[in-house]
């Protein structure tokens, strides 16, 4: 957004709001800098599984394709290291939503963090190990911030491979409870102390930032079938 008196325009995400500021969200300014953001990022990374891409694309008439063939871009192998979550960084746009979720926003587990710098930098586990060798709970959340499918469920990414995802008709979500459990025992904190409660009973989701450090615990899974997401949460007991 462009602030009245500053040199550069400033992040509308991060800005303290201060008495006597005046704010242009829109003006030629403004709408110049995300036209530029926008081809920069769908000329370097995949951005097809974005669904409000298109619209902003349209919004400020970026056109990514006159950087040409050659532009540097994000290509890189699809990670898939367990049985239910798929890591697409080439899609990544670095919004750090999945480590905020899995840091201080949410599951303080922090199995994930940006790695590298400049155009090297990433999303990754400490030391890039792979998931099920990390401090990952499966707790889904990562998943549920992603705004471009860089992270995704198996079962969500293998229908997208053929052909067979629709959005529209995904009211249900279905998974492997016994392999989920397993996972989350491999990786609970609490897992096999006496006061470890940990269930699988179904619970409203709750408005709260539960710790993993927090003794006991109980976990419970959730499936918000508005979003087609399975959400496994920790409860303070």
């Amino acid at each position: 957004m462009e602030l009245e008196g500053s040199r550069v325009l400033v992040p509308a995400c991060s800005r303290k709001v201060e008495a006597g500021m005046v704010i242009h969200t829109d003006s030629e300014r403004v709408r110049l800098s995300r036209k530029l953001v926008l081809e920069f990022l769908a000329s370097s990374v995949d951005l097809s599984t974005w669904p409000a891409f298109p619209e902003y694309s349209r919004r400020y008439a970026a056109d990514p394709a006159r950087f040409g063939k050659d532009a540097a871009d994000n290509t890189q192998p699809v990670k898939i290291d367990n049985d239910l979550y798929v890591r697409d960084y080439a899609k990544c746009v670095l919004c750090y939503k999945c480590v905020q979720a899995c840091g201080v926003e949410a599951q303080y587990t922090f199995a994930i963090a940006v790695a590298g710098r400049g155009h090297g930098a990433h999303i990754s586990t400490e030391f890039e190990i792979p998931l099920p060798e990390s401090a990952c709970v499966y707790c889904g959340n990562c998943i549920g911030v992603c705004p471009t499918g860089a992270l995704m469920f198996k079962s969500e990414y293998e229908m997208r491979a053929s052909s067979t995802w629709d959005e529209a008709r995904q009211t249900k979500t279905d998974t492997n409870l016994s392999l989920l459990w397993s996972r989350l025992r491999s990786h609970c904190p609490c897992a096999g102390r006496p006061d470890c409660e940990g269930d699988f009973s179904a619970r409203p989701l709750r408005d709260q930032r539960p710790s993993v450090h927090q003794r006991p615990l109980r976990l419970a899974i959730c499936a918000d079938s508005s979003r087609a997401r399975v959400v496994v949460q920790a409860f303070e007991a």
